[in-house]
């Protein structure tokens, strides 16, 4: 007798759906539209890539533990993306005299382009500036709403 015939396979799941890099499992943003640009998230990216984990100790150029994943990720997006052109925009809050602070934000700043240049992003794409303690998103009266004052945020300033 002939041997039984095999089942045809099942087709492997497509691991990113909307082609935009980021696999299913960590793409929060499925089904973007072709040729967006996304961040490490899967979601468009408009003007700004917020870094929530990416903060500093007070009078500290230093990135506090955690935030190496958060820039490892952000590198990923800039190096997907070429034509991106960032500014690492680094803040503090607003103890401190403005120019004081202004050089720790600059620093801070100074600190993520550096990160994120060691990861194998292009220095053509990234240029950093220092705000001081202006543009402040939580109240500086708290502790909390000071450490989150102490921030970079990478600014898309031009699409190329």
């Amino acid at each position: 007798p002939a041997p039984a015939p095999r089942p045809a396979p099942k087709p492997l799941p497509n691991p990113d759906i909307d082609d935009d890099g980021i696999l299913n499992d960590r793409d929060q943003c499925p089904g973007t539209a072709p040729g967006v640009v996304v961040d490490f998230r899967g979601c468009e990216v408009r003007a700004n890539i917020q870094l929530p984990n990416v903060r500093f100790e007070t009078n500290s150029d230093r990135l506090r533990p955690g935030a190496e994943r958060e820039l490892a990720d952000a590198a990923q997006t800039l190096i997907r993306n070429p034509g991106l052109l960032t500014e690492v925009a680094g803040y503090t809050d607003s103890r401190g005299d403005a120019a004081y602070n202004r050089g720790l934000s600059e620093r801070r700043a100074k600190t993520v382009r550096d990160y994120l240049m060691d990861r194998g992003v292009d220095a053509n794409q990234l240029t950093w500036r220092g705000y001081g303690a202006s543009n402040p998103i939580a109240t500086n009266e708290t502790a909390e709403g000071r450490e989150r004052n102490r921030r970079v945020v990478l600014r898309i300033i031009e699409r190329r």
